[in-house]
């Protein structure tokens, strides 16, 4: 676990129940909402939308069975640990790492069960304004180098014929997928309608063509409704332990997600392809402790 995390006060109890009650629990990883709540109003802006959008991702993961993977803050028996090798000292993804090598060694028993529980943890930041920023930008930078394990996960998907082929194929697919769109979902998203539209203006005289940027920022519209329900499923998550701000700050919160896609550009699109192309010409990523003051 990290240091800055924040156990809710059922957390062990809860953990406890669900070894002690499972059928087999040394197949079992156990994994909490990991949320950065814990200086949620301390941090720029800029940090704010990204931590927001982080911690209810993962609180979603919690419910979507197969796509729960290990992160972070996570629990496994100390027989498991011992059983598959312990922990690679050679790689720095290596919350997956430890689940792939367990899953795979062990022919697809091992799996990862909820705890439908918050443990928070710190964002990003320093002694200055742009020194937090800069923090965060190499803690993306650093996540997103977990694409570097995609090949080895490949390897044993081909070479571990005993793990159940439509379960290892759903797992390993769904995290390479996430690792190759998380530094080009912002392109897609932002300006992907109106590049088309630049790059061929002949497709822009076609029917398609024509409605493509009215479709798409019609559809971007109907997105904010469901805006509207994570900022109050957020607002619920942040009980009072986590508010730390006036009730008008709190209010005027939406107001910071027009800084969304520059943001998102800049600390979490920008860090992951600088990463991958450094991946792909061979250089080595230096890791780098986040400073969390």
């Amino acid at each position: 676990m990290d240091a800055d995390s924040i156990f809710d006060k059922q957390f062990f109890a809860y953990l406890s129940y669900k070894f002690l009650s499972a059928p087999n629990p040394y197949y079992l990883f156990w994994q909490s909402a990991n949320v950065t709540y814990n200086n949620f109003w301390q941090v720029p802006s800029f940090i704010r939308i990204i931590s927001f959008f982080g911690s209810l991702w993962r609180i979603s993961l919690l419910v979507q069975g197969l796509r729960l993977i290990p992160n972070s803050v996570y629990s496994l028996s100390f027989k498991l640990l011992k059983d598959v090798g312990y922990w690679d000292t050679d790689v720095i993804p290596e919350d997956y790492r430890i689940f792939f090598k367990a899953f795979f060694k062990t022919g697809g028993k091992v799996s990862v069960e909820p705890i439908f529980l918050k443990t928070s943890m710190d964002s990003p930041k320093s002694k200055t304004y742009f020194r937090s920023l800069l923090n965060k930008y190499q803690q993306e930078r650093r996540w997103s180098w977990g694409i570097s394990d995609d090949a080895i996960y490949l390897k044993w998907w081909l070479t571990v014929k005993e793990a159940p082929f439509f379960k290892k194929t759903y797992i390993v697919g769904n995290v390479i997928l996430d690792h190759v769109l998380w530094p080009v979902n912002w392109y897609i998203i932002t300006i992907s309608a109106n590049l088309i539209v630049f790059l061929n203006p002949v497709f822009t005289r076609t029917s398609l063509g024509y409605n493509l940027p009215r479709m798409s920022g019609f559809i971007l519209t109907l997105c904010l409704f469901a805006l509207f329900v994570l900022i109050y499923v957020d607002f619920d998550m942040r009980s009072k332990r986590y508010q730390g701000a006036s009730k008008f700050r709190q209010f005027i919160f939406p107001l910071e997600f027009v800084l969304m896609p520059i943001s998102g550009f800049f600390l979490s699109s920008l860090p992951a392809l600088v990463s991958h192309l450094q991946l792909i010409i061979g250089k080595r990523l230096e890791y780098k402790v986040t400073d969390k003051s």
